[in-house]
């Protein structure tokens, strides 16, 4: 499935459309797992499709796009790393999230974690083009796809 405009509306905080995403295989394949990620967690396949990964080619990404890449990177990344439980923690990261995240957080100037500006107001989309409230605001990403996580 090819990314759509319409999961790229960033609600107050990013409103421009990706410039060169759709264009980006490897970036699609990153997406659509994050997508994924409630139910192949629910599944206990999430780190096997994340190993499967390609190395994202990060001079390829418009830099107004940085954030938008990042944030899946480190989706991905904390669901790989938490997704089996405190007991099965993941003691590293597959080379095709850890080096693109490392990159770009590098370019943005900021640690390459899920830190809030990620989790909170860059996965904010809106559901609506026009804001008349809170509940028009939701999750791009999840970890357990629940309706508390959109919020």
């Amino acid at each position: 499935m090819p990314i759509h405009q319409k999961h790229f509306d960033w609600g107050f905080l990013y409103h421009k459309t990706p410039h060169s995403l759709t264009e980006i295989p490897s970036f699609d394949k990153i997406h659509q797992l994050a997508l994924q990620m409630p139910k192949l967690i629910k599944q206990t396949q999430f780190r096997e499709r994340v190993t499967e990964l390609p190395i994202l080619n990060t001079p390829d990404i418009h830099h107004n796009d940085l954030p938008t890449v990042k944030l899946a990177l480190a989706m991905l990344a904390q669901g790989f790393v938490w997704c089996e439980g405190e007991e099965n923690k993941a003691e590293y990261l597959p080379e095709s999230i850890a080096r693109p995240l490392v990159e770009i957080s590098k370019q943005l100037d900021e640690p390459p974690i899920l830190n809030y500006a990620d989790y909170v107001l860059r996965n904010s989309q809106l559901s609506k083009p026009e804001i008349k409230g809170l509940s028009q605001f939701k999750s791009l990403y999840t970890f357990t796809g629940m309706k508390s996580e959109h919020g």
